[in-house]
């Protein structure tokens, strides 16, 4: 072999050394991240707080429904689900595979939409489990999603719209004044 030849050998060789070096780097996770979301994932202990832009909160499990308002402070409606019912929401997230979609980390997951619509109204979705809390943000009035996101969106959106037949059924919630903060 010529000494290009031998050359070229050693670069095409260290190229595919640091393609398998990236790779692996790249699909290495930090043990703890890995950890805490396993452990997160079987913790059917969950809590589920759900906030709709600046206008409501729902805090599932403890059956407390914020109304935000502009002049006046936060109005707290208590409202009670059955056993069953949160059995229901919990089975709903898992059979969804919910956690699959959480970050890793202690951070917010936005949900990108192809909508032009403005200002983006989000809906916040926050699981707690096993002290560690995680935040999916998505903006319900868009049905226009990527290929990549639509899958994600549907799931979550089907989430939340089933949690909402549950809470907004409650009297008390039924009830409870309007936000009288709005969008332009």
């Amino acid at each position: 072999m010529t000494k290009k030849e031998l050359d070229y050998k050693f670069i095409i060789r260290q190229v595919l050394l640091l393609i398998v070096v990236f790779f692996q780097n790249g699909c290495k996770s930090d043990s703890k991240n890995v950890k805490d979301l396993e452990a997160f994932m079987g913790d059917k202990n969950i809590q589920v707080i759900i906030q709709h832009a600046q206008s409501y909160k729902v805090d599932v499990m403890n059956g407390i429904y914020s109304v935000f308002f502009i002049s006046k402070p936060t109005l707290e409606v208590k409202f009670e689900l059955s056993i069953e019912e949160k059995r229901q929401i919990v089975e709903k997230f898992y059979s969804l595979d919910l956690p699959n979609l959480l970050p890793e980390k202690e951070e917010v997951l936005h949900i990108e939409d192809e909508c032009f619509i403005m200002p983006k109204i989000y809906t916040y979705l926050s699981v707690k489990g096993d002290s560690l809390t995680r935040q999916i943000e998505i903006d319900t009035s868009c049905d226009d999603f990527s290929q990549f996101n639509a899958d994600k969106a549907n799931r979550i959106k089907s989430f939340l719209d089933y949690v909402s037949k549950i809470i907004y059924e409650k009297p008390q919630v039924k009830n409870a004044p309007e936000s009288d903060i709005f969008y332009l």
